[in-house]
């Protein structure tokens, strides 16, 4: 039997398995004879073909690229746990499955094909029936793989484009309102994320900056975020109270969206620049941090109502603050210190308080680099949980 033979068994077929290639790769000529009668007594529909030593099945996955590889252990020179290394260190063959065929029954002969990357170890003398099964099994195991491969290529590809699309919806250059000076950091857990923030001059002498930060991540939430930014561009321009407006999203979103309960915390806060002052409202959003530039203290800017969707008759008040030059203000998603490390522990505000007040002196692109900075630290390599937003803003 040439040892380059290929097989064809069985007529055309439209299922998973239509067309697969096979591998087998044994030194015992009769073994792969008896392949080769199987595949054709049983009309499989497969194409074979046929290695008679290690090293020649290498040569031919040079530029073959089998969908199942049937592999002899006890080969010489090259024995099968040597090559299906070989075949796990290829890029072009690193998931194709590998069934070893083996006369030897001992566990740690087993337990190694497994740790070398066999897909399933069958034992000689083998039924044909529990051959031709696993053949079948792993081939479609294979199959659906590159199936949800695909898909997930084609949803990266779509989450890349949604990507873009959701940073054109934030701000462009903030160094464009002349009258503040206003830093901003947006790091989204997944492709797309779940905050919005917006910082736009209202009107002359007045700065509206606004952070959003919708229940739940990925695509739901960025779905969110994305009718967050529809409601308040409609709204931004039109009204002069930051309750006010807090209360006509309420009323939009219980209007619009009551069916799917959207929910989102969000903060607002128009700065009167010359008139030294800053007005803010929150709905659930956590308190955000107002640092005086004479003397360096602290301020926390507490909410103001419930979060945006909880009660269709929350009631949102506004408070006031004087705003002097050298004043630095700082708005945050509850994404910087929500965060767990390794050892399920929060980062918590604390945390984040004590770079506050290390920073008190430093402009406010280095304090917003700062907590990102403490956070990845305290994560130390553990991914994040939450989208991540902190906005700057400095009366100069």
């Amino acid at each position: 039997m040439s040892e380059s033979k290929r097989v064809t068994a069985g007529s055309a077929s439209t299922g998973a398995e239509a067309r697969a290639r096979i591998l087998a790769v044994d030194d015992t000529i009769p073994n792969l004879e008896f392949l080769q009668s199987l595949f054709e007594m049983e009309r499989l529909p497969y194409e074979l073909r046929v290695a008679g030593s290690g090293a020649l099945a290498l040569e031919y996955l040079e530029d073959y690229t089998p969908d199942l590889i049937l592999l002899d252990v006890a080969m010489p020179v090259l024995d099968g746990f040597a090559v299906c290394e070989k075949i796990k260190a290829r890029k072009a063959t690193r998931h194709t499955p590998v069934i070893f065929l083996s006369g030897r029954r001992d566990t740690n002969d087993i337990v190694r094909g497994f740790a070398v990357g066999a897909a399933d170890y069958v034992t000689k003398p083998f039924q044909s029936a529990e051959l031709i099964a696993r053949m079948r099994t792993h081939i479609e195991l294979k199959r659906s793989r590159e199936r949800l491969a695909g898909v997930l290529r084609a949803i990266r590809q779509d989450l890349s484009v949604a990507r873009g699309i959701q940073e054109t919806i934030l701000p462009g250059r903030l160094d464009s309102i002349r009258s503040l000076r206003i830093a901003a950091r947006y790091e989204p857990v997944a492709d797309i994320g779940g905050d919005f923030y917006d910082a736009a001059e209202i009107r002359p002498g007045v700065v509206r900056c606004f952070l959003a930060d919708a229940t739940g991540h990925g695509i739901q939430a960025a779905l969110i975020a994305m009718a967050i930014k529809s409601e308040y561009e409609s709204l931004k321009l039109m009204i002069d109270s930051p309750a006010q407006l807090l209360s006509l999203l309420l009323d939009s979103f219980c209007e619009k969206f009551h069916s799917i309960k959207m929910l989102f915390t969000c903060f607002i806060v128009d700065v009167h620049v010359r008139e030294g002052r800053v007005v803010y409202g929150g709905a659930g959003h956590p308190g955000q941090i107002l640092i005086r530039g004479g003397t360096g203290v602290i301020e926390k800017l507490e909410r103001t109502g419930i979060m945006i969707g909880v009660q269709r008759d929350a009631v949102y008040e506004e408070h006031e603050l004087p705003f002097a030059s050298g004043d630095r203000l700082f708005l945050f998603s509850d994404g910087v210190f929500e965060q767990m490390n390794a050892a399920g522990r929060l980062y918590g505000l604390p945390r984040m308080m004590q770079v506050f007040e290390s920073s008190v002196r430093s402009a406010v692109e280095k304090v917003l680099d700062a907590q990102l900075t403490g956070l990845d630290q305290y994560l130390d390599g553990e991914t994040r949980q939450d989208d991540v937003t902190l906005i700057g803003i400095e009366c100069p």
